[in-house]
């Protein structure tokens, strides 16, 4: 890969592995406060498919330099609404915990999509690939908590508190 900046891309990629830590903290502390049971196992499935693309976000990085611990201050503007949504995290009613979450994952497809994108122009189709499996895993993501998002409202416009684990 000649003509690739590879300094840019690794200080990228990580930037993209310090706000998916991030996520993937948030994602537990959510999971861990919510009381639908349905969610929860949501939660469960996301939680365990991002800590899959974690360790292939770290896999690609290396690729082009990067080496694991040590580049936590390029997060910079990445982080910034990711931690405050995280500090928020146990104030939220259900409706408005997988909302925030659901534009999180949005947010994630577009920069897996962007990604896989770039990788493809550089010529690097293994990390396209990895990046594609990412994006499609968080499309299905995505579906699922689109789809709990509207059940949870349904539940509320109704007078049913989500909050009962057995609700849904």
């Amino acid at each position: 890969m000649t003509g690739i900046d590879k300094d840019w891309i690794s200080k990228q990629l990580n930037k993209g592995i310090s706000a998916e830590e991030a996520v993937i903290k948030a994602e537990k502390v959510r999971r861990d406060h919510i009381k639908l049971q349905e969610a929860v196992d949501i939660y469960d499935q996301i939680i365990r498919d991002d800590e899959k693309h974690l360790e292939s976000m770290k896999v690609i990085a290396s690729r082009y330099g990067h080496e694991s611990g040590g580049m936590m201050e390029a997060a910079g503007g990445v982080l910034g609404g990711v931690k405050s949504m995280i500090e928020g995290v146990t104030a939220s009613e259900p409706f408005q915990t997988i909302g925030d979450d659901l534009m999180l994952k949005s947010n994630a497809i577009n920069y897996d999509q962007v990604w896989t994108e770039i990788f493809r122009a550089i010529g690097d189709e293994q990390s396209a690939a990895e990046m594609e499996q990412a994006a499609l895993d968080d499309q299905g993501h995505h579906r699922l908590m689109q789809n709990l998002l509207a059940k949870i409202g349904m539940m509320e416009a109704r007078g049913r508190k989500a909050e009962d684990r057995h609700a849904a």
